[in-house]
């Protein structure tokens, strides 16, 4: 690959910030990566899948946006359930006008990647994009010359309605300046450029093996509902992405912690930012399960003719902690709460509720009361504050409780 070129892919920026920006972990860092449009982000991709907690695929050829170009069919191209294969962009064409503004010092000498979706299809048309092959012998600017009028045409993209009065935006030979970006010998012959391919090659963007996909299946299966099993995975065996998802189900699926009981990052020695981004990732969401299993000191309750009384006994508990899939309902919409009538929250303030991959605010986007008013049947509600959340949502929530039925809080099995 050409080390002048400049790889970006804007949905995993997306994701660079949300989770820099927002971790629970060492909170401060330098040269983190600027906001970027939600507009490359692909229900169905790798990334969604690695870092949504609230991951929901859209069956292929059901997305709202999975628009046909009319030439080509880009779902057909992923073999898997999520796609893990993406495909270069016509810069001219990229309607993410922020993004253009950063790559303005790169503008030719980068490639910008989507995941190969039909929601890019408008993007990944070549047709119009400059020639920018790395084996190209001529020097930038080049791309640019007109074979019939012998001249070299300046690179623009401004509207007419956007263009200065102080400018001259006619095609010329030169700049006027004392560099010039394009070879002012009109006697060379430059033979004709060739044409960009209507699209351009998909690829394993991210170097993905066979073992890498097995795992990100399995992260699959848990992620959507299905029974998973890790028994038969040799962990040690495993890549460094791959080791990464078998810690994170591990502590989901086992409450086991033991593969990350370590000073040395899993991702020290690789590459792949990929790699150190979701290690991050895994980490922040290891403090958030542990900070759940804490002790308390707990007192027992008697509860005679609906009146809650103390006994004179206390109990030292670990928590235990409890993560929940749910999806909202139309009575949830109505109610405009979720109840939680087994292993009540302990402790609002380390209650978690994330929908679309983001962690809300609680007191702002919602709250949670543990309602006793019935001391048979306490409950826990979660009142919704922001008209954010609709039927078919998908929420994960996090809490810790304890096992009010034993003199301690026995290890989840």
């Amino acid at each position: 690959m050409n080390p002048h070129i400049i790889n970006v892919v804007p949905e995993l920026n997306y994701w660079m910030v949300y989770v820099l920006k927002n971790s629970p972990v060492n909170d401060t860092y330098h040269k983190i990566a600027s906001q970027i449009s939600d507009y490359w982000r692909e229900p169905n991709s790798v990334l969604e899948l690695l870092f949504n907690e609230n991951f929901t695929p859209i069956p292929k050829g059901s997305s709202s946006s999975s628009s046909s170009s009319g030439f080509y069919d880009f779902d057909s191209e992923n073999e898997k359930r999520f796609i893990y294969k993406y495909r270069m962009c016509n810069l001219l064409t990229i309607p993410d006008k922020n993004l253009i503004y950063r790559l303005q010092l790169y503008r030719w000498n980068s490639n910008v990647f989507a995941a190969n979706s039909n929601k890019f299809w408008a993007v990944f048309d070549m047709t119009s994009a400059p020639n920018r092959d790395i084996n190209w012998p001529y020097p930038r600017g080049t791309e640019y010359y007109d074979e019939g009028s012998g001249i070299v045409v300046l690179p623009y993209d401004v509207a007419e309605k956007n263009r200065s009065p102080y400018l001259n935006y006619q095609p010329g030979p030169l700049f006027t300046s004392n560099y010039q970006l394009v070879d002012a010998d009109q006697n060379k012959q430059i033979p004709p450029i060739p044409p960009m391919p209507p699209v351009g090659p998909v690829g394993n963007l991210f170097g993905f093996t066979e073992q890498d996909l097995d795992m990100l299946d399995l992260l699959y299966d848990y992620k959507v509902g299905f029974p998973i099993t890790l028994d038969g995975i040799n962990f040690y065996d495993l890549t460094c992405i791959s080791k990464l998802i078998y810690i994170y189900l591990d502590v989901f699926l086992n409450n086991s912690y033991q593969y990350y009981d370590t000073e040395d990052p899993i991702s020290e020695d690789c590459s792949s930012i990929l790699c150190n981004l979701y290690e991050k990732y895994v980490l922040d969401m290891i403090f958030q399960l542990k900070r759940q299993q804490y002790g308390v000191i707990w007192k027992e309750v008697d509860v005679i003719n609906t009146t809650r009384t103390e006994v004179n006994v206390n109990d030292f508990m670990i928590m235990k902690k409890m993560n929940q899939r749910i999806i909202v309902t139309d009575q949830m919409y109505v109610d405009g709460e979720i109840l939680i009538e087994t292993n009540i929250p302990w402790d609002r303030a380390n209650f978690l509720l994330f929908k679309d991959g983001k962690s809300l605010t609680q007191d702002e986007d919602f709250t949670l009361q543990i309602d006793f008013s019935d001391p048979n049947n306490i409950v826990g509600r979660v009142h919704f504050l922001k008209d954010i959340f609709f039927p078919g949502d998908n929420l994960e929530m996090i809490w810790s409780y304890v096992d009010q039925h034993s003199a301690y809080s026995a290890p989840d099995q």
